[in-house]
């Protein structure tokens, strides 16, 4: 074919009309929009040479410029993969995250799976991120449900996000990642938080079914899962079975390990745990310690870690070891926590912090049962070279010496009782104790007893019962004391004030062990076993009890049936197999009774029971080396004595005439009976071993001197027996007059203990009897508070004047005396009385006492006026010295008569009082006065009645620090103020605030129904509408009886007007219970019936409900009643469902209002407050 010339440019032209339209109609960036010009004005030249050259050109600028830029692309995505690895879920990985979400045309399973992936790392807002992108991507993507979850592990609420996960687990395009890992999560929420084990197990053999083999780490993740389910299921064996295969095939994760490690420790392999736990961190650092998806924590594990880190970084292992001790350490001790504490206080030292080493060395101490004594003493004594300032801590070492010293040596030597005393001595020469470490002079009196020398131990007890009166520790070493003394009789009538009753409830067995033994001594044997028996009642099987019990039978001359108290002989102690013998012995059995010896000998004795176990077996010699040894090493005098009789008898046994033991062992007898002060050890030697010896004697030659010599012994015995169960100590020390005042006071004669308590301080008594006269003058006042109640007004006076007179000059009764003067100047004023007079009755008091006396006084309003005018009359209008203008009263009470209506209404539906201590000196009374009344103002608008007037008392008893919350001067509550704290005002008032709204509804009465529905305004306001009340009585009680059950459940009564139509509505209808009123009232208070919760209720579950439901008593209101153990069950299920619930407080919903009522009464005492609404109540 020809060339055509012609063709050419045409075929040119079209192809840069082509190239123009194409770079016109490109989507290009900002960047390439500014060069496209350039290029358009070549293409446009229509010169050929000209366009090519131009297009050439430019491709080969741009060629430059890509190669430019392909570089720094590469370097800069090689950056951000870096730094992304470096800081997963920070700013570059999401990026990256975003660049691929751009290039993949289905984003949604690469979002999920970087979604699962944050919430495996609780990286919370990349978490948000992602489900931003989720949003962005697909209307119909689960971006709000991920959010919800999120939220929920974020926020510690796990099981609020259980029912979104059962709903995203039925979507069919989860990626199998995220779906495991949901599985996993639920499963944990519903075994850990909701307590649905069942549901747990599904989830997890699910994630199990759903992880084939090989993918690593969901199935790891899942068998852990499965494993978990089954231990709190309690199949052990299958979950340690799971375990050991999954930790065979699969590799290392450490939700395996962790969950071997605590199989190990619910199987009480406690080291087996520990290696776990170490081996968790060993291999995976740090990360184990994150926790995700809601594995556990141990408090184990956490320990573990912080050895590992102990040495480079102490700071984080104290750290780690707080947050273990806070999850709680388990172990094979009583106190496994004790090495922990331990650990931390050595941590402590290494960081230079001495004081807060010193008491976590003293806390661990604690920890150490007296097994480990000889470690208790060395941490104690640590304690104190840190801290050689702290008394406490030279006390608990005392303490500590001298139980080691019992523990493991009956017969403690002297020089370590020696030692016991300095430590003691040390710290009480730095401070006297308190009634929280009265035990301290306990301990002394112990350690002096003991060594029978310096204090008197009796005062050293009566002492720490000043301090603490309800110390049973104090009581049981008073008791043992005066039997250690030879002194039983008053031994049984120092706690005869507690009751039998009170001794069969107190936790320890000590006291009620040496009550039993001090009425053994008096021969009150029936006595005796009436306490036992009721201890036995309680704590069934108790071993002591046991031994106590058989002792009592073999007393009472019924050895065959102490062998039955004591059971079967498997496995016995020291104690019962002497006991044990002892019978067998008394009854002839002497095969029996030498095998019960020998066992004694076999059970690692004590030095005195070896000696006696050698001496009925026949090992003479044996036996009187012992006891010679035990005689020259016991300081104690009172259990010397009781060695040496032992002694003296097995030397008549013996008879070996090199040694003159005849001689040597009636003179022993003869010696130590006239020591002995242990009744019962002298009967028992009477009863059971002297006819042994007596028996055992009789064909032998000196029989008949060895019978003349036991013969003189059963004389001398008897008389000792007589004269101790007569001997009191003389009436004149100090210890006896402070004991007789202590029973007084328990008895409730407070003016005998008041005197009584003078008259020992008068004569230099130890000082803290200033605390228990100033504790016996309170009692005395409110005695005489109780008479003018009572309209025995003479002798109310006159005990307020012995009050006063009692505490003498004492300025700690200062406050005391002038509230007893101010009650006694009330009284003694007449309506009628001169101004003068009322001046001169007055003088010598003060507003605060006037204050409070009042509130005593003016029970009402008629009162109050009448008093308060009184009062008013006789001080001139600009006398500001008087005390009577300045009266703190609450503005009801400064409400004049004229001001009024003619109804009297009470002023006290229940006086609220705020009593204080020491704090008070310590507290702004103008500060403190303000915030009483903003107090009051803030609660009146806040729930909607008005406080009544708010007295302030002085209480002597008060702890340090301490203010206590009085309703009719019974304690209900107290706070507590820190030495340091900033505003001791602001804290008092804190804690009052949360008292009163807990105890609002005791001050609403009938009486009071009037003043709530005006706003508690009593100053009536021309053309105001009044609103309408019932006026038959009991319809008013009603009334007051819903007010007060709203504000029981936290509910605000300020809407009077939906109050008032609620109830006119139950009356109108006829429903005339108060529960019944009060489901007409609730639904119109919606919301406030909600408190201050937030979202929707949640509901009750059915079966819980029906188990409230079936207790309800048909045709009876609101009664309910349950099987105790049912009702037990169903309190703790419900408990462990709330536990399900978020923090705080929380709305849920029931069905109808009487199963409302009961489940809030089963949830009443829970806090954080629980607000229960049936369905009628709104959404």
């Amino acid at each position: 074919m020809d060339d055509d010339p012609q063709g050419a440019p045409d075929a040119f032209d079209s192809a840069l009309d082509d190239g123009i339209r194409r770079l016109q109609d490109a989507r290009l960036g900002l960047p390439a929009r500014v060069i496209t010009p350039v290029l358009l004005r070549a293409l446009k030249e229509r010169d050929r040479e000209k366009a090519l050259t131009a297009v050439e050109n430019l491709r080969r600028d741009l060629a430059s410029v890509d190669a430019v830029l392909a570089d720094v692309l590469e370097r800069g995505l090689r950056e951000q993969r870096e730094q992304a690895r470096a800081r997963p879920f920070g700013p570059a990985w999401m990026s990256q995250l975003r660049r691929a979400v751009r290039q993949d045309a289905s984003p949604q399973a690469r979002l999920l799976e970087a979604w699962t992936d944050a919430l495996t790392a609780s990286a919370w807002d990349t978490c948000e991120a992602i489900a931003r992108l989720v949003r962005d991507r697909a209307d119909d993507g689960p971006a709000d449900q991920l959010d919800w979850v999120a939220g929920c592990l974020r926020d510690d609420v796990p099981v609020a996000a259980l029912p979104v996960l059962r709903t995203l687990l039925t979507r069919g395009d989860l990626p199998l990642r995220t779906e495991i890992t949901l599985l996993v999560l639920g499963s944990r929420t519903a075994r850990r938080f909701a307590h649905r084990l069942e549901e747990a197990a599904r989830l997890a053999e699910r994630a199990v079914e759903r992880s084939a083999e090989g993918i690593w780490p969901m199935r790891s993740l899942a068998l852990a899962a499965l494993a978990e389910v089954r231990m709190d299921a309690g199949l052990r064996r299958e979950a340690h079975e799971l375990l050991e295969r999954a930790l065979e095939a699969e590799e290392a994760h450490p939700d395996l390990i962790v969950a071997a490690g605590r199989l190990a420790a619910l199987a009480g392999e406690y080291g087996h745990a520990n290696d776990y736990y170490d081996v968790a961190v060993h291999r995976f650092g740090r990360d184990v310690l994150a926790a995700p998806l809601l594995r556990e924590l141990p408090g184990n594990l956490l320990w573990q870690a912080a050895r590992r880190v102990r040495l480079t970084d102490p700071a984080a292992a104290l750290d780690l070891l707080d947050r273990a001790l806070q999850a709680g350490i388990v172990g094979g001790s009583a106190h496994p926590e004790g090495r922990v504490l331990l650990e931390r206080a050595e941590v402590l030292e290494e960081l230079d912090r001495a004081a807060d080493a010193a008491g976590c060395y003293h806390d661990a101490a604690d920890r150490y049962s007296w097994a480990e004594s000889r470690k208790a003493v060395r941490l104690y004594d640590r304690a104190r070279q840190l801290a050689p300032d702290v008394a406490v801590h030279h006390w608990a070492y005392g303490e500590a010496l001298r139980a080691s010293v019992n523990a493991r040596h009956p017969q403690p030597s002297e020089e370590l009782l020696r030692s016991a005393r300095a430590a003691l001595d040390t710290g009480f020469a730095l401070g006297s104790p308190d009634p929280d470490t009265s035990w301290a002079l306990v301990s002394s009196a112990v350690v002096s007893s003991q060594l029978d020398d310096g204090a008197d131990p009796f005062l050293l007890v009566e002492r720490a019962l000043l301090l603490d009166p309800h110390s049973v520790r104090a009581e049981a070493f008073l008791v043992k004391l005066l039997r250690d003394r030879g002194h039983p009789l008053e031994a049984v009538e120092a706690v005869e004030a507690v009751g039998r009753a009170a001794l069969a409830e107190v936790d320890d067995d000590l006291l009620p062990t040496q009550v039993v033994l001090a009425l053994m001594d008096l021969g009150r044997y029936d006595e005796a076993a009436g306490i036992v028996e009721d201890r036995l009642g309680s704590r069934p099987g108790t071993a002591e009890l046991l031994l106590l019990r058989a002792v009592l039978r073999l007393r009472q001359g019924d050895p065959r049936g102490a062998l039955e108290a004591l059971g079967e002989p498997s496995g016995d102690d020291v104690a019962t197999a002497l006991l044990r013998g002892t019978c067998h012995g008394v009854l002839g059995e002497r095969d029996a009774e030498r095998r019960c010896f020998q066992a004694v000998l076999d059970g690692r004795p004590d030095a005195i029971a070896e000696a006696w176990a050698d001496y009925r077996l026949g090992h003479l010699d044996r036996a009187v080396e012992l006891f010679g040894v035990l005689v020259a090493e016991t300081p104690e005098v009172a259990r010397l004595a009781e060695i040496e009789l032992d002694l003296g008898l097995v030397l008549l046994v013996r008879g070996d005439a090199r040694y003159d033991d005849l001689a040597v062992g009636r003179a022993r007898l003869s010696g130590a009976v006239t020591r002995a002060n242990h009744v019962d050890d002298l009967v028992h030697l009477l009863t059971c071993d002297v006819p042994l010896v007596r028996e055992g004697c009789r064909t032998r030659a000196d029989g008949p001197a060895v019978a003349e010599a036991l013969t003189d012994f059963d004389r001398r015995a008897r008389q000792r027996i007589a004269e101790l169960r007569r001997q009191r100590r003389p009436a004149s020390d100090t210890a006896v007059r402070l004991a007789a005042a202590r029973r007084a006071a328990t008895a409730g004669r407070h003016t005998e203990a008041l005197d009584r308590y003078a008259a020992v301080l008068a004569d230099g008594g130890p000082e803290e009897t200033v605390r228990a006269l100033l504790a016996a003058a309170e009692a005395v006042v409110r005695d005489g508070d109780r008479r003018w109640e009572a309209g025995e007004a003479g002798p109310a006076v006159h005990l307020w004047s012995r009050a006063a007179a009692g505490t003498g000059a004492l300025p700690e009764a200062d406050d005391l005396r002038s509230r007893a003067r101010a009650r006694s100047a009330l009284a003694a004023l007449r309506p009628d009385a001169a101004p003068a007079d009322v001046a001169r009755v007055l003088a010598g008091t003060d507003t605060d006492a006037l204050d409070e006396a009042l509130a005593v006084f003016a029970r009402d309003l008629a009162d109050a006026w009448g008093t308060l005018d009184l009062l008013r009359r006789a001080l001139p209008a600009d006398d500001r010295s008087a005390p009577v203008p300045a009266l703190h009263l609450a503005p009801l009470y400064r409400t004049r008569r004229a001001d009024a209506f003619d109804v009297t209404r009470q002023a006290f539906a229940g006086a609220v009082s705020l009593s204080l201590g020491a704090l008070r000196t310590a507290l702004d009374p103008a500060g403190f006065q303000a915030g009483i009344a903003a107090l009051r103002d803030a609660l009146a608008a806040d729930l909607g009645v008005r406080l009544p007037g708010v007295r302030v008392v002085t209480d002597p008893e008060a702890a340090a620090g301490t203010a206590r919350f009085l309703v009719y001067d019974q304690c209900v509550g107290e706070t507590t103020v820190p030495q340091d704290a900033a505003d001791p005002v602001a804290v008092v008032l804190e804690g009052f605030e949360a008292f009163l709204r807990e105890n609002m509804f005791r001050w609403v009465t009938a009486d009071d129904v009037d003043l709530w529905a005006e706003g508690w305004d009593v100053t009536p306001t021309d053309g105001a509408e009044e609103p309408w009340l019932p006026t038959e009585p009991l319809a008013r009680y009603r009334l007051a009886r819903v007010l007060r059950m709203l504000l029981r459940e936290g509910v605000p009564v300020r809407d009077r007007a939906a109050i008032l139509t609620g109830f006119r509505e139950a009356e109108e209808r006829d429903r005339t219970t108060p529960v019944d009123a009060l489901g007409c009232v609730r639904p119109l208070l919606h919301p406030t019936t909600r408190g201050p919760t937030a979202g929707a209720p949640s509901d009750v579950p059915g079966s819980l409900q029906d188990r409230v439901a079936e207790g309800l008593v048909t045709g009876h209101g609101a009664a309910w009643q349950l099987p105790r153990t049912r009702a037990g069950r169903l309190v703790r299920d419900l408990r462990d469902w709330r536990a399900t619930l978020p923090p705080g407080p929380v709305a849920v919903r029931v069905r109808d209002e009487r199963v409302r009522l009961v489940l809030w009464r089963l949830l009443a005492a829970d806090r954080p407050r629980v607000y229960v609404l049936a369905e009628s109540e709104g959404p």
